[in-house]
């Protein structure tokens, strides 16, 4: 195949249709369930395809979720998981094509060829090094000229040996640059906070996490006050989804939490770093996989006199953890208090309090 015909069918093959007001998705036709071969779900039953269906009509128009039982009755167990993982805004927006191999979402040239050259070399070594040319504080142009050196796509009358030779010439050097850069430039030592930190006086601080299996995820929420007192620990069975998604479905769920016990000044902390620099960073792009739950995170902040996100280590977030991996082998939801904590929970939430205290 040529370059312009593999290129092309990259492009259709890694487009999909990130979910608004479903208005304009075709559930049959378009691509939109992101984690499904193609993109397209399966029906049930071949026949239903003939039917005209758009997105829209799988979502219960009164609750804002999706109709778990329409979408069992019309595709296939697998489509029907994807398709339920598949968060719905808060908010009316339009259905928007996204560029599944950027992150963000969004479509460009160098993402084409970054995919096509990994993909097509099993030279992690090289990999590594495309990936700190194209960081690199050096002119665009420069680094275009380097990147289409090393894959064989400058426009010479020279011979192939020739631009071989021009290639290894760049590696090395860029090799000998990395290595000079590094010994010039060393990681600053911190050293870490250990401690899980209370909370100021009149804010109650929400510690979140997810955990995942094979088959389905859990949410949990550790409520505590400025003393380190339990207040409350939910949780919850979850949709098998993506980590990331996972975690910011924690996020969310502690939000909704929050305002239900209305508790005016909370911070929420984790440490999920991509969902949490998507909530606290001025101006910071989330990847497109959380976008829609950081967007409906972001809707219900006005119900607050103050709410933080911070970013932790997991050490720092023992409890959370303990209780979604506690959530994943629970066969029911659970809100316990500090009155009715399973012993396991107890020990590590006293843990936190001893190391802070």
């Amino acid at each position: 195949m040529s370059l312009l015909g593999r290129e092309e069918k990259l492009v259709y093959g890694s487009t999909t249709c990130k979910l608004g007001d479903g208005r304009t998705i075709d559930v049959w036709t378009d691509p939109w369930v992101p984690w499904l071969e193609g993109f397209k779900p399966q029906p049930k039953v071949s026949t239903y395809t003939q039917n005209p269906l758009k997105a829209f009509q799988l979502i219960d128009q009164h609750s804002n979720f999706w109709n778990s039982n329409m979408i069992a009755d019309l595709f296939s167990a697998d489509s029907a998981r994807a398709i339920l993982a598949i968060p719905i805004p808060y908010n009316s927006k339009q259905d928007k094509l996204i560029w599944v191999l950027d992150s963000k979402g969004m479509f460009s040239v160098k993402s084409i060829y970054d995919f096509s050259f990994r993909s097509s070399s099993g030279n992690n070594q090289q990999n590594n090094l495309w990936k700190k040319l194209w960081k690199a504080r050096l002119p665009e142009r420069l680094k275009m000229l380097l990147w289409r050196i090393g894959v064989d796509t400058l426009p010479t009358k020279e011979s192939r040996a020739d631009i071989h030779k021009a290639k290894h010439n760049v590696i090395s050097r860029f090799v000998e640059l990395s290595k000079t850069f590094s010994a010039l430039c060393p990681s600053p030592s911190v050293q870490p906070i250990l401690a899980w930190i209370p909370p100021p006086f009149g804010w109650v601080k929400l510690n979140v996490d997810a955990a995942l299996n094979n088959s389905s995820s859990a949410l949990a929420v550790v409520a505590r006050n400025h003393l380190g007192e339990v207040l409350f620990i939910w949780g919850s069975r979850h949709h098998l989804c993506t980590p990331s998604q996972a975690e910011a479905a924690a996020i969310l769920w502690a939000v909704h939490l929050a305002i239900q016990e209305q508790w005016m000044s909370v911070i929420i902390e984790g440490d999920a770093q991509v969902c949490f620099n998507a909530l606290s960073l001025p101006d910071h792009i989330p990847d497109w996989n959380i976008s829609t739950i950081v967007s409906n995170i972001n809707s219900l902040l006005s119900s607050f006199v103050s709410c933080k996100f911070k970013w932790i280590r997991r050490s720092n977030n023992s409890a959370a953890h303990a209780a979604a991996r506690f959530a994943l082998s629970s066969l029911q939801s659970f809100c316990f208090n500090k009155s009715n904590l399973p012993h396991s929970l107890e020990v590590v939430c006293k843990g936190d309090c001893s190391l802070c205290s």
